[in-house]
């Protein structure tokens, strides 16, 4: 049980990782609007491609289907204010890091942790709740595919170039 707890913990980090890490991202320039809408299709997608990895093989009746759209949708409407709330507080940081003021933007960032945290603490909520109608043959597949994923994130963070700052 406790390595499904982190493996839903690990999981819900690193989603909530990718929702910081894209709010952090410098406004776009006017001319840049088209290349951000892109971006932030990539990102969703992404993000599906992620949740899908971890549903890859888990044959899912109707039913199972159906029950998962509702905890989604239920944990969805507690996420949003706590994203709502959140949203100064990005733009302070990167306005911020825009300035190259990365203390400041660390200071923002350590600021809103409680919220981040409520927002892995609901992510990990719902990965158990969705876990829980699982059967034990899905909830293996569930499992492994878990593990792959949190093991390409680990290797995509070593293998990724340090951001290079705005004014370098």
């Amino acid at each position: 049980m406790r390595r499904i707890a982190f493996s839903g913990l690990v999981l819900a980090v690193t989603l909530g990782a990718a929702s910081l890490a894209s709010a952090q991202e410098p406004t776009p320039a006017p001319q840049a609007q088209q290349q951000q809408g892109q971006r932030g299709r990539a990102w969703r997608q992404g993000r599906r491609n992620g949740i899908r990895a971890v549903f890859r093989g888990v044959n899912l009746t109707a039913q199972q289907k159906e029950q998962i759209k509702a905890i989604s949708q239920k944990y969805a409407q507690r996420a949003r204010p706590i994203r709502q709330s959140l949203r100064p507080a990005m733009q302070e940081m990167r306005a911020a890091r825009q300035k190259g003021d990365q203390n400041a933007a660390r200071a923002v960032f350590e600021r809103v942790k409680p919220q981040r945290e409520q927002l892995q603490q609901l992510r990990q909520q719902e990965l158990n709740e969705v876990r829980g109608l699982l059967t034990p043959d899905q909830q293996k597949t569930f499992d492994q595919n878990a593990t792959k994923l949190r093991q390409r994130m680990r290797e995509w963070r070593q293998n990724r170039q340090p951001r290079q700052s705005q004014g370098a």
